[in-house]
């Protein structure tokens, strides 16, 4: 059976048939006299009648292939099979882009009106990015916003689905570099506004018992100026402060008379992303004595030697173990776990944002991979080809699982800054106030300053506790969206769900070479010299 994935198309009927018809009936034939006199005669006059007439044949071949054009336009097709049974992947980014839940519930209802009446709804399936976890319409709805940044991952899960032959739903406003006609986005319709804390820091001012916290503010809203409240010390304290221009960003400096072993600061307005809004740091204390359970490579030797000698340990502190795997390691010392990397490593590389991968260039390096996967719960911070990379838990203690390594890497300053910022993230330094992104915490981990939002702990702003240990997560910076609703999102459903359905023979190409192909004949045919049509 012949249908139409854009039968608005055939509208373009109407004209042309009336142009058709025009043509067809033809001019009445004219006749040249010299004076109208010298004809008088007697005789009724013969009143000249249109009628039909066979044009000429190169217009003939033009009005075909302008027939053929406006078909190809309306995407025809021969369905033989039911589109229902079409399996459709939606795509639900959370994160902290897509933070606000007006917008989020207008994406969602777009994208569900779609489907309906043309997909079975136990044939959708909803993939969380960025927890990765999967459900249906009505689970979807649940998951909470992040705080992730998730343009990468984004793409990389559109660029997963897409090859396996699936027709994918995005429900995001990142703009992403895949175009493919089975990708249909919905971008939330409206205005995105917000003031953001980009920035926290805090240190005690000496010899005066108080403190100063900065603030970096970016502003993408009217606003003027805001309210900074902040909480430290067991008290709450309110601070107007200028904002920059729409578009800028502003450092800003608040003198406390006393800080405290956490600080928390919170923008007092409402906007589109609400978890930019807030920013905390905890107090940190001392380092950690580095203990090598067997022989590290030449490179890493040296880099101990000298993190050691710049961060003396002292008499009240952890030791730090490096060994070659988790057996048997005591569950009261935090460690390096080491295994010995020597496959190549190949596939797309997946990065999560973390204190202990920001300063490396993980595309630039050829990298191997150990055979050893990470021990069993923990969470993933590099994968290369769907393979563990770098690892890390919190429980019982803080650790960290390397199965990753390169000759030039080694050789580089980013293996320098690589693990100078794994020691560091072991280790307790000099009493300083530091935070950390949004990143994967672990089992055991509770948010204490507000209601537990489920799912994987870590993914969300605020303080975080295990035990007697305590973290700030921050969210990360972003990229502002700037991609806008597509106005074609319908037509785009309909040609991928056609072109997907078992049965489903799209003919819009041969359509359109065969417009082509009329319009050639017709420039061919055409007389070279003035054409007479009637």
């Amino acid at each position: 059976m012949l249908d139409f994935s854009t039968p608005i198309w055939l509208l373009g009927l109407l004209p042309w048939g009336g142009l058709t018809l025009w043509l067809l009936l033809g001019m009445r034939r004219g006749v040249w006299v010299p004076f109208l006199d010298l004809w008088k005669t007697a005789e009724p006059a013969t009143r000249n009648r249109r009628r039909v007439q066979i044009p000429p044949v190169a217009l003939i071949f033009l009005i075909l292939a302008t027939l053929a054009a406006i078909f190809a336009a309306a995407g025809p097709g021969i369905k033989t099979a039911s589109i229902s049974n079409q399996r459709i992947v939606v795509i639900v980014d959370r994160g902290i882009t897509m933070s606000d839940p007006s917008l989020f519930d207008k994406a969602m209802d777009e994208a569900q009106k779609a489907l309906d009446g043309r997909v079975d709804p136990s044939r959708v399936r909803c993939i969380n990015i960025p927890t990765h976890a999967e459900g249906d319409w009505s689970a979807a709805r649940q998951w909470p916003a992040t705080g992730i940044s998730t343009r990468s991952m984004v793409q990389n899960a559109v660029d997963r689905a897409l090859r396996e032959d699936q027709l994918v739903l995005l429900i995001s406003n990142q703009d992403i570099s895949i175009d493919n006609p089975r990708l249909v986005r919905f971008v939330p319709a409206g205005t995105l506004k917000d003031v953001a804390i980009t920035h926290i820091g805090a240190a005690a001012i000496p010899n005066s018992g108080g403190g100063q916290v900065m603030l970096e503010l970016s502003n993408h809203s009217d606003l003027q100026s805001i309210d900074v409240e902040i909480h430290t010390a067991d008290t709450v304290s309110v601070h107007p402060v200028a904002l920059p221009p729409s578009g800028g960003r502003r450092n800003v400096f608040i003198d406390l008379p006393k800080l405290g072993p956490t600080v928390q600061a919170t923008l007092r307005e409402t906007d589109s992303i609400p978890l930019d809004d807030s920013a905390c740091l905890v107090l940190r204390g001392a380092s950690v004595r580095i203990n090598p359970l067997f022989q590290l490579p030449a490179e890493l030797g040296r880099m101990m030697e000298i993190y050691q000698h710049q961060q003396p340990a002292g008499g009240h502190n952890q030791t730090l173990l490096i060994a070659p795997d988790a057996v048997a390691l005591p569950d009261a010392m935090p460690a390096v776990v080491l295994p010995q990397s020597s496959q190549p490593a190949t596939g797309a590389i997946e990065v999560i944002n973390h204190p202990i991968t920001a300063q490396v260039q993980w595309d630039r390096w050829d990298w191997r991979l150990t055979d050893q996967p990470p021990p069993a719960g923990w969470s993933p911070l590099v994968t290369i080809g769907q393979k563990t990379a770098l690892a890390i838990t919190d429980h019982p203690v803080r650790r960290v699982w390397v199965g990753v390594g390169g000759d030039e890497f080694s050789r580089s300053a980013q293996f320098v800054m690589f693990w100078t910022d794994v020691l560091d993230y072991l280790a307790d330094g000099t009493p300083r106030y530091e935070s950390q992104t949004v990143h994967p915490l672990g089992k055991g981990w509770k948010r204490i300053d507000s209601a537990d939002t489920g799912g994987i702990a870590g993914l969300w702003p605020g303080f975080w506790k295990i035990e007697d240990r305590q973290v700030a997560l921050n969210a990360e910076l972003f990229d502002w969206p700037r991609i806008t609703p597509e106005m074609d999102s319908m037509a785009r459903l309909d040609r991928g769900l056609h072109s997907q359905t078992a049965g489903w023979r799209d003919i819009a190409g041969a359509m359109t070479m065969a417009a082509l192909g009329l319009l050639a004949i017709a420039a061919l045919v055409w007389p070279a010299g003035r054409l007479t049509w009637f």
